[in-house]
């Protein structure tokens, strides 16, 4: 069970909630004794990631194992004094959706370690209303393919679950730099495989199954860097 957590977060703490989420997970130094998370039991996340587009905003995603987990991780995690004192005056607010991986992506057979840093995109689309196996298929067969080959990497692709605004999918992509990112889009706006299929989709369903994005651009945590396909297994 896949858990992304967006928290905003007030404007003179970024630095201090930044640092407080690196303790909380790895320690607080040389010599530090365990980890706050690590005495609570609760996993490292996938990957932290801090906006860079003028948001002052943070996302975290989980993997868990049930929803009973997350909660008793929750309320330890709320009830310490790191939490009370620390990390809740840094957030303004937060919120935490739950999410399926879609048909669209295909990780590798194999968990990988490596890890990939540069320019991290989150497209948030809404999707028609029923349409997600086809869009889930358009993605795999036509965008991904146009994506990898202008530079991107596809992190991972999930169906919101539990969040507002259903049906949605978030994409999760790397791109070498920030210029990197907006020369990919250009360029998968005007590829003749994508143009064909938005046709082929308006067609079929009357509008494309892809609304506009909203979109996040982050750079990761240098303590939480994912992995490529963020460590899954198929």
């Amino acid at each position: 069970m896949y858990e992304l957590s967006f928290y905003s977060l007030n404007e003179k703490a970024v630095d201090r909630f930044s640092q407080q989420m690196r303790n909380m997970f790895v320690g607080a130094g040389e010599g530090a004794s365990t980890s706050l998370c690590s005495r609570l039991q609760i996993p490292d996340p996938l990957g932290t990631w801090q906006s860079v587009n003028g948001a002052c905003s943070a996302l975290q995603l989980f993997n868990w194992s049930t929803f009973q987990q997350r909660d008793k991780c929750y309320q330890s995690l709320r009830e310490s004094d790191e939490w009370q004192f620390g990390m809740s005056n840094c957030i303004r607010t937060s919120e935490h959706w739950i999410l399926t991986p879609t048909a669209g992506w295909t990780p590798s057979a194999e968990v990988s370690t490596m890890q990939v840093g540069g320019i991290h995109e989150f497209r948030i689309q809404n999707i028609l209303n029923g349409s997600q196996l086809h869009a889930s298929e358009a993605f795999r067969n036509t965008t991904a393919p146009v994506i990898s080959a202008l530079g991107g990497q596809i992190l991972g692709q999930f169906d919101v679950s539990i969040g507002p605004e259903r049906p949605t999918f978030i994409t999760i992509l790397a791109w070498p730099t920030l210029s990197a990112m907006h020369e990919g889009w250009y360029g998968v706006d005007r590829d003749s495989k994508i143009l064909a299929q938005r046709i082929k989709e308006i067609e079929q369903f009357g509008r494309p199954l892809f609304e506009r994005p909203n979109q996040f651009v982050t750079e990761p945590a240098d303590w939480n860097v994912p992995n490529a396909d963020l460590g899954f297994i198929v």
